[in-house]
């Protein structure tokens, strides 16, 4: 679904349900259509998420030069990293786990 979110942010988001649980939703991800410039994603993202959240709760040097960050916040975790599988990908996820 194309939407705009966090005080400005353009993107798409995805739903996951779990039918284990009952079609409780358990994820939503937050993602582009088109990554022209994955810093830039990633920057804009993090921008965003930070001002919403706060800073995140840990951050670690991840994989492909980008940082990983996770935010565990009443249980719920966010988490963001870049990881390479069939190029680079992005991950902006609020999860219920």
């Amino acid at each position: 679904m194309s939407c705009v979110s966090l005080d400005g942010m353009a993107h798409e988001l995805g739903f996951h349900f779990s039918p284990r649980s009952k079609g409780i939703l358990t994820e939503l991800e937050f993602f582009r259509s088109s990554y022209e410039n994955q810093k830039a994603s990633f920057d804009e993202f993090q921008k965003h998420f930070e001002r919403f959240f706060g800073q995140p709760t840990n951050s670690t040097m991840g994989t492909e030069r980008f940082p990983s960050h996770t935010w565990e916040l009443q249980g719920i975790r966010i988490i963001h990293y870049v990881f390479d599988r069939f190029g680079l990908e992005e991950h902006m996820r609020i999860v219920n786990p």
